[in-house]
This record gives structure tokens, sequence and C-alpha cells, in this order.
């Protein structure tokens, strides 16, 4: 039996990957069981949503398929060898046809997604660049110090920073965790860009996307009510509010989707019609898709990625918004350039990056806007997400995080809890005089479950409530 057969019988490959690899060995049956070995992984990493494997972390790999036991895997440097002998590989570089398969800085890739990370790359490094034309920096001066009259504070306003770094950057990374004012600072920097447009009588053309209908909606209603707001607080006038654009659509729409094809009607030779285009929650975005679109942005047009690296990935292959957040930092300090015009503009002094470089321009916004300053859960999300537990658990027995309550007990303790805290409210929300009461008070009360199932899931929590009403 073939080592390709027996990582199928062992549950370590899925048919569809057994068969890529059986098929190179159908149409070359010199070829070694460590080439098919390598492209049957390649196709099972794609299963969870890895682009390419490296050889020093297939371990990693097979711990996501399971814990408990390791099958047997080719010496190393033996493996190395047969690839770059193999008539099947590629360097990335030689662009032969007929090459499935891609070695290179020791990782194995299908040539597809291969070539798919090269082309986004080679696209952002052809967008990326200083607006042009520039800006006037007096008049974005006194507009950053209208919208953000606390950016001058002794730790500079973040928000203000990715508003500025918006009007000289024709690529920026806006990412930062729930509440923390992605959608605010969007609002702002579109204020700032349709107002420089305005300035010499020019439309600015924007597209807005997200990755999903829900999202572009969310998007398009969270830029009205930011509107409102700097409307109501004389920010903005009524002439720049009505120019300012709040129709999102999803990617595809954006982009031309065509039914029973991986092409869209914008491409590199039929760019977007846009001089700024904005991606909410760019974590949803897969590698085609950014690929894509990135292709798709024209020329001298600015595009701005947002989303949250430790949330929401994307469904099909490739982390694409962390692997750009690694490549541009993490986006609290920036290079000496870009801080002495930050400097200028926003009167703050905002700090250097110490390697003095950066592929990308990132901004992390890090102060949740969300939460009472008595609540402590950017510190304990924080925390979950370094991964350990056991301190985690203790310091929620310790109390240490304000506002986070720790409770131990059996399930339907923790059903009776939750009914004890949700009626009242929801009782307050049927006393409500009327919908536009009712609606604001609805926003104000969540019940997160990990589970559907059992005492402590959703349904039961749901049911118990509606029947406890």
């Amino acid at each position: 039996m073939s080592a390709l057969d027996r990582w199928l019988r062992e549950g370590w490959l899925r048919p569809l990957d057994h068969a890529l690899g059986a098929s190179l060995q159908r149409l070359r049956p010199e070829t070694p069981d460590a080439v098919a070995l390598a492209a049957a992984l390649a196709s099972r990493a794609l299963a969870f949503g890895h682009s390419l494997v490296p050889l020093d972390r297939i371990g990693d790999l097979l711990a996501e398929i399971s814990l408990e036991h390791a099958p047997f895997l080719p010496e190393p440097e033996a493996w190395r060898e047969q690839l770059r002998a193999s008539p099947y590989v590629s360097d990335g570089h030689d662009g032969a046809p007929g090459k499935p398969l891609v070695f290179a800085a020791d990782s194995i890739a299908l040539r597809r997604y291969h070539d798919y990370e090269v082309r986004l790359a080679r696209a952002l490094r052809t967008l990326d660049g200083p607006v042009e034309p520039a800006p006037d920096r007096d008049w974005l001066r006194e507009r950053l110090a209208v919208l953000f009259p606390d950016s001058a504070d002794a730790k500079p306003d973040r928000q203000a920073i990715a508003a500025a770094l918006a009007q000289l950057q024709r690529v920026v990374l806006l990412t930062g965790g729930p509440g923390t004012g992605k959608t605010t600072t969007v609002a702002r920097v579109l204020v700032l860009a349709v107002g420089a447009a305005l300035q010499h009588g020019e439309v600015l053309r924007v597209a807005l996307a997200a990755p999903t209908g829900k999202a572009a909606a969310r998007l398009s209603e969270a830029l009205r009510e930011s509107y409102e707001q700097l409307l109501l607080r004389e920010r903005i006038d009524s002439v720049l509010r009505d120019a300012l654009p709040s129709a999102a659509s999803t990617l595809h729409r954006l982009l031309g989707g065509r039914p029973e094809s991986v092409h869209f009607r914008h491409d590199a030779k039929n760019p977007l019609p846009a001089d700024l285009v904005i991606v909410d929650e760019a974590s949803m975005v897969d590698l085609p898709l950014m690929c894509k679109l990135v292709e798709a942005v024209p020329s001298g047009a600015r595009l701005i990625l947002i989303g949250d690296r430790d949330q929401l990935p994307s469904v099909e292959t490739g982390d694409v918004l962390a692997a750009l957040c690694d490549a541009a930092g993490d986006g609290g300090a920036w290079t000496h350039a870009i801080a002495r015009s930050l400097n200028s503009l926003l009167g703050t002094s905002v700090p250097v990056r110490e390697d003095g470089s950066a592929a990308l321009t990132r901004v992390e916004l890090d102060r949740s806007h969300r939460q009472s300053a008595e609540l402590d859960i950017a510190g304990l999300s924080a925390a979950i997400r370094v991964g350990d537990s056991e301190r985690v658990i203790a310091e929620l027995r310790a109390k240490a995080y304000r506002g986070v309550h720790w409770h131990v007990g059996r399930d339907t303790a923790l059903a009776a809890f939750v009914l004890d805290h949700a009626l009242g409210h929801y009782r307050a929300i049927a006393a409500a005089q009327d919908v536009a009461t009712a609606l604001p008070m609805l926003r104000r009360h969540r019940i997160l479950t990990a589970v559907r199932e059992g005492e402590a899931g959703s349904r039961v929590l749901n049911a118990r409530i509606a029947q406890a009403l």
C-alpha cells in the first residue's frame, strides 16, 4: 500500500486530496510518494484556510486534523530534494506550464494559490504610495482640528491619525477590535476626502463594499448615523452631508460577478470607476477575492481595508487581512516621513517605527468607545487571544477584570441567572410607549451563548425567557 493510500485510509486526507496526489503518480509512475503527499497536503490545507504549507509546520496542519496520533512523514531533507527535482514542481519563478505545485520559501503550495499571492503582492506594491495631488495642508489641518478637537492630547488620537493617513497614503489598513470606532473613523475619512474634492469643484467617486449583504447594510447604516451626528454637532454642513456616500454593496456586486464564472467584469484591464475604494469586514475576504479586488482598483486611486484581524476569518482560503497586518506592523508607529507629516497636521507627536520602514500603512485603533471605563472586556479579550486559558480562568476567579463576573455551577443555575437579569429588561421594552423608544432599549442588552443546544444553549434560554414573559 502506498503512503498516499495509507494516509487516506487513516483519515489524514480527503478523497479529493488523495485523487490529486494519485493523479500525479498515474501520469508519471516514477513520481515519488513524497511529491504526491506534498500535493495532497497542499490540497488538504485549503480546507483549513491555508494557501500554503511550510514543511517545518506540517505537524501543525496534522494537529488540526487529529491530535490522537501522527502519520509517517518523509525525512525533511530528502523530501526537499525530491520536490526540487520533480517535473511537477516549480520554484515560483520559472512560469513553466504543466507544473501544478510550487515549492518556494520552504513551503509547498498549489500553483493557483501561489499565483494569487504573487499577484496580490504585485498589485498592492503598484497601488501603494502617496496620494497625488497632495491635499492642501492648511485646509486639511483645519478640518482635522474640527473633526477631532481632542487630537492634540498627550496621547495621539489614532482615529485622527487614521483619517489623516487616508488623505496622504493610497493604501491604508484600518484595524481594531469591536467598538474601537472603525466605521466612525471611516465617516470622517469620507468627510475629508469628499470635502477636499469639493474644494476643487470635483466629484470624488467612492465605492463602499463589504463581503456580505448584511455587512454592507450595516456599513451603510453606520455611516448615515455618523453623518447625522457630525451634522448635529456642526462639524459638517448640509451641503457636504448631501454629497457624502453611504450606499454600500457586496464585493461581488461591486466587481461585477458573472454567473457560472470565477471572473469579474472589473479587473486590471477594466478597473473600477472609483477614486476611493473602502472595504469593511476585510478579514472575511479570502485570497482569490482580495487579489481580484486589488487588481481592479485603478492606478492612482485609494484603497482602505477595514477589519479586525482576530475576528471573522474568511470561509475560503487565506487569512489575508492578518497577513497584511503582519507585513504592516502593529499599527501603532509609523515611518519618520509619515510621522513628520502627521505631527504637522495634528499638532502632536506620534510614535516612530524603530525599523524605519513598513510594507504597508496600518493604524490599529486601540481605544474602545462602546464600553464603559468600568468594564475591562478589552483586557479579558486580549488575555484570551494569547491562549493562556489557565491564567484567564484564574484571573476570572480572582475577579481581576472590572465588570466581569465569573459564575461556577451547573447549566441549570446559569439559566436561572440569565432569567433574573433578562426579564426586567424585556418587560421594560414591552412597556415602552412606542417603537422609537423600544428599539434603542433593545440594543442595550444582549445574551451571548457558546452553544445552541442544552440548558445553557441559546434555544433553551430563548424559550425560557419567552415562556416567563
